[in-house]
Formats: structure tokens, C-alpha cells, sequence
């Protein structure tokens, strides 16, 4: 005998099971059980998301009204005592200058305080509130005056995540705020625009624009377009002298995710025949 070649087996075992098989039904059996399995997965996450978003927009009441309390209404008194103190005492031309100087940076200080208070309050990812909202910032910063404002939703309005809300509630503050200071606007129009996969939020008025150049960044181009990027939307902004001027800021919206085509066939086919694995 040669060493390496085979032995005989002196016995022969009991045949105890056959090796398994696997069918159709079965291989479709194991695909329902994954598409389940990542299904709840799916659905923990996004309760998960809402709880933690729940939880962000709960903290952010508090916050605007403790800096609405106490920020906000020292602001103010501040700034009533400065202006009481200029007009009673006689100052000189050097002290009444930094009088106002002081007096304009409490203006300043108490309008950021404002606009902070309103970009925490809770309703802004929805698309109606936002509109609204920004619509609410520009008239009250108008204060009454002769602009006409439109705020308009297009396309299939849906929430908006919580970083793109806050993006936009403040890009559209800053062009609001610049046009009204700035651009001696008749007309704005605010509006969110819907796409398949992302949403737009414009503002348009009719001012007196300007050219696009280094001397104008300092109306808070800059910090605009760098709100954008800290969440990867697009910032674009068109003017022109006597042309009116044009915010545009657009984000990416995750879509839901959806069944593969393969698996949406494997899930019919069991619906219609059933499971059978024997």
C-alpha cells in the first residue's frame, strides 16, 4: 500500500440528515427578515432624531426667553439712560459725540439681541413658519413703512432639518435687514422653493442694488456666505446699480430612503404566493 492512498472505512455510519437546501422561498424568507430588520433599525433612529430634536427645540424656548428677560430688556434700559443723560446734561461737542457713538452701539447690540431671541424660537422648520417668520422680521424692521412684503412657498413644501432652519432663518435676517438699511427697497419678495432633492430660499427686492465688489463686504456678505458653507448649501448673491439685489441660499435635502427594486419584487412575490419552506 502506498502511504497517501485512501483506507477502507471499516464502517459505514447512519445517515441523520440530508444537507440543506436552499430554495427560493427560503433565500425570500431571509431578504423579508433583513428589510424588517432594517426597517426598525429605520424607525428607532428616526424616533431617536425626533426625541433629540424635541429635546434642542425645548432648550431653545428656555434660552429665548431668559435672554428675553434679561439681555433683551438691559439693552433697552441702558439704552433709555444714555438717551435721558444726552438730552438733560450740556455736554460738550467731544462728549456728546461719544454720547451717540454709545447710544448706537446699544441700538446695535439690542437689535442682534432681538434677532438672536427670534432665530431660537421654536416653528421655524416648518416651511410655513419660516416664511412667516422671515415675513414678521421684515416688517417689523421696516417699522411700518412703505414696503411691500410677499413671503410664498413653491413646489412640495416639507420640514426642514433643524441646521438648514437656522441657516436660512439667519441668512434671511442679514439680506432683510441690509435691504431695508440699505437698498431704499419698495418691494421684497421672500419665498422657499422646493425641489425634488433640495429647497431655496430667496430674497428679492427692488432697491437700488449695487455693484458687486470688495467695498460691499462689509454689509454682511461674508458672514452669510459662510453660514451657508458650515452646512454645504450655495450661496449666490446678485445686484446690480439700480437693479435690485437677489439672496439665494440652497441645501440639500436627504431624501427617504426607499426599497431597492429587487427587494420591493421579493417582498410582492411573497405577499402573493406566501412562504413556503418545506
Amino acid at each position: 500500500m502506498h502511504p497517501g492512498a485512501p483506507m477502507p472505512s471499516a464502517s459505514r455510519g447512519a445517515v441523520i440528515a440530508l444537507p440543506f437546501r436552499w430554495s427560493a422561498p427560503h433565500i425570500l424568507l431571509m431578504i423579508a427578515g433583513v428589510l424588517l430588520m432594517a426597517a426598525a433599525i429605520h424607525f428607532v433612529l428616526g424616533r431617536l432624531r425626533l426625541w433629540r430634536d424635541r429635546a434642542v427645540l425645548e432648550e431653545r424656548q428656555r434660552l429665548a426667553l431668559e435672554m428675553h428677560d434679561t439681555l433683551a430688556q438691559s439693552f433697552a434700559g441702558i439704552g433709555f439712560q444714555l438717551q435721558a443723560m444726552r438730552d438733560e446734561l450740556r455736554l460738550s461737542e467731544s462728549l456728546r459725540i461719544q454720547a451717540d457713538t454709545a447710544l448706537e452701539m446699544v441700538r446695535r447690540g439690542h437689535e442682534e439681541a432681538k434677532r438672536s431671541i427670534a432665530a431660537l424660537r421654536p416653528g421655524l422648520s416648518g416651511s410655513s413658519g419660516m416664511a412667516d417668520a422671515l415675513r414678521r422680521e421684515a416688517e417689523r424692521l421696516s417699522n411700518g413703512g412703505a414696503l411691500a412684503i410677499r413671503a410664498s412657498i413653491d413646489g412640495q413644501a416639507r420640514h426642514l432639518p433643524l441646521n438648514v432652519a437656522d441657516t436660512f432663518f439667519r441668512i434671511g435676517q442679514e439680506a432683510i435687514s441690509n435691504s431695508i438699511r440699505h437698498a431704499g427697497a419698495t418691494r421684497m419678495d421672500i419665498s422657499l422653493h422646493f425641489g425634488k432633492d433640495d429647497v431655496a430660499l430667496l430674497v428679492k427686492d427692488d432697491g437700488s442694488g449695487f455693484e458687486l465688489n470688495a467695498q460691499h463686504q462689509g454689509f454682511g456678505i461674508c458672514g452669510m456666505a459662510k453660514r451657508a458653507d458650515r452646512i454645504g448649501a450655495l450661496f449666490a448673491l446678485s445686484s446690480g446699480a439700480g437693479k435690485g439685489t437677489t439672496v439665494t441660499v440652497t441645501a440639500h435635502l436627504s431624501s427617504r430612503p426607499t426599497l431597492p427594486e429587487h427587494a420591493r419584487r421579493a417582498v410582492k412575490y411573497l405577499l402573493r404566493t406566501g412562504i413556503h419552506t418545506s
